[in-house]
């Protein structure tokens, strides 16, 4: 396809974006639902330094899976025409690097120990560590089922794997292991996935094949390495100073609100993003779709993503009560004032879900390293910044650095995409009016019900939450009928029968 083409091929990515993403949404709800239902249900088992421990192994073992694959996973699946031999070379170099970087943390483990202050942290490492090896051994077959789209498999992998982590995560926590538990957890999902991907994907024999051959899949492997490295120091910061100057006690707390309050943008990245990538990479030579497809799914995704976030936000107490339902004393409580404003970050964070995938999709990969660069520094000062009032005062000022840099973004994104400020701000547009017709009712609402009768937690969450979707669903059908429309469409895309009927009695019932 040349940059002649004027057919609008939106509509064709929008169709693989969605039926794609039919069979990974059944793989990640399933995982998800697992996962932070798990973690919910852990709250009431665990303590929260048992969390703030494990988040030390995550950041940690994290930044060597950044290393590990090279950025060759989402080189195979960018590169436009792709060869058996480079697939080859690519898992051989994968695998021989994973195991170079376990025993580099091996070794460093002690030091990070030391570091953070964090007893016995060398041992939880060394071990949590272990997935690098997975991770090194899969990351190749990963990237030729999402090339190939097969992402029912996926999502199958996904399921049971999470399916066998649950498990072993939720009885050993019973059986009182403690931090333990998430460790096992991590390994066991990993092990998982890894034993039924490699029988589900064969890889090419690995040949020697000359370096200008691979170059262009190492350049811009290396691209991606610096971008999601750029990524990583901004998202581990404030969770490296929050445990190392406060406690883990408090790195705990911070951790889980800040998990909650990024779960609508996880599970909708998790769905779409690997899906946009790929659907973008095949149309980056017809940007006009591109651009046209991407505004589609930015309002699908602020459609479901904000609501929910000023809901959590508002009701934070109600939302941690009811977590907490085996332990109403427990410490957990105080991750309430946390999640009121990590909620609000998260709403600025949804703002953003896909642009970096529409960037890469057309070959800034320097570009969005540099933004991440800037991201990473931004979010360091405003941690320290925030650090001299405590756990709350992080949260904060999290929360106006998201604020302040967003204008930036818009800036930015109008250079590489040639989306205009006012016409990215727009696509936001319905998700936020109807909220802010929203969130009065539900104060309105929650405030009734607990005056003057002190009724319980939940059905104070329950009453505000229905109330509140309510008014947002009537704004959206007399407000933004076309916007909300657009959305029913998109999921009708998904081309499943049960979806499209369920689309078809939504619109019924709406007369639409």
């Amino acid at each position: 396809m040349g940059s002649s083409i004027k057919s609008d091929n939106s509509g064709s990515i929008n169709s693989a974006i969605f039926r794609s993403g039919t069979f990974v949404l059944a793989g990640k709800m399933i995982r998800h639902i697992l996962m932070y239902g798990t973690q919910l249900f852990l709250i009431n088992l665990l303590a929260p330094q048992d969390f703030g421990m494990v988040r030390y192994v995550t950041i940690l073992v994290s930044f060597a899976i950044l290393l590990n694959e090279m950025g060759l996973t989402t080189a195979l699946v960018q590169k436009e025409k792709l060869y058996p031999e480079e697939i080859g070379v690519s898992f051989l170099l994968s695998l021989f690097w994973g195991l170079i970087l376990y025993a580099a943390v091996y070794i460093s483990a002690p030091y990070a120990e030391n570091f953070l202050n964090a007893e016995k942290l060398t041992t939880y490492l060394r071990t949590g560590a272990i997935v690098i090896i997975f991770s090194a051994a899969t990351s190749v077959h990963n990237a030729i089922l999402q090339r190939t789209m097969r992402y029912g498999m996926l999502a199958k992998i996904e399921a049971v794997a999470a399916l066998v982590s649950a498990s072993a995560t939720i009885a050993l926590a019973a059986l009182g292991y403690g931090a333990w538990a998430l460790v096992a957890g991590s390994l066991s999902y990993q092990c998982t996935s890894a034993v039924i991907i490699m029988f589900t994907v064969k890889i090419p024999k690995p040949e020697l094949i000359p370096f200008s051959r691979f170059k262009p899949l190492f350049y811009f492997g290396l691209g991606i390495i610096l971008l999601r490295l750029c990524d990583y120091a901004r998202y581990s910061i404030p969770f490296l100073i929050t445990g190392k100057f406060l406690n883990e006690a408090n790195l705990g707390l911070f951790s889980f609100a800040y998990d909650l309050a990024m779960l609508p943008r996880t599970i909708v990245h998790a769905i779409y993003g690997n899906v946009v990538l790929v659907s973008f990479s095949k149309f980056q030579n017809d940007p006009g779709s591109v651009n046209k497809s991407f505004a589609s799914i930015t309002i699908f995704a602020s459609l479901f993503a904000v609501p929910l976030l000023l809901t959590m936000s508002v009701m934070s107490e109600e939302v941690m009560q009811i977590i907490c339902f085996l332990k109403k004393d427990s410490e957990w409580i105080n991750a309430a004032t946390p999640l009121r404003w990590m909620a609000l970050t998260g709403v600025m964070y949804t703002l953003t879900i896909f642009p970096e995938s529409l960037w890469i999709s057309k070959g800034k990969v320097g570009s969005t390293v540099m933004w991440n660069f800037l991201m990473f520094v931004t979010m360091m000062i405003a941690t320290y910044v925030g650090l001299q009032w405590g756990l709350e005062g992080i949260c904060i000022a999290t929360l106006i650095r998201s604020i302040v840099v967003f204008a930036l973004f818009l800036i930015i994104n109008y250079r590489i995409t040639a989306i205009s400020p006012l016409e990215y701000t727009r696509l936001f547009l319905p998700a936020f009016a109807c909220s802010c017709f929203m969130i009065p009712v539900t104060l309105i609402t929650i405030s009734g019900i607990s005056w003057p009768s002190n009724w319980p937690r939940a059905v104070v969450l329950i009453s505000g939450s229905l109330t509140g979707f309510t008014s947002y669903m009537l704004c959206l059908r007399f407000g933004f009928k076309s916007s909300f429309l657009q959305s029913l469409n998109l999921l009708s895309s998904l081309k499943s029968p049960k979806s499209a009927s369920i689309v078809d009695r939504v619109k019924k019932v709406l007369q639409l």
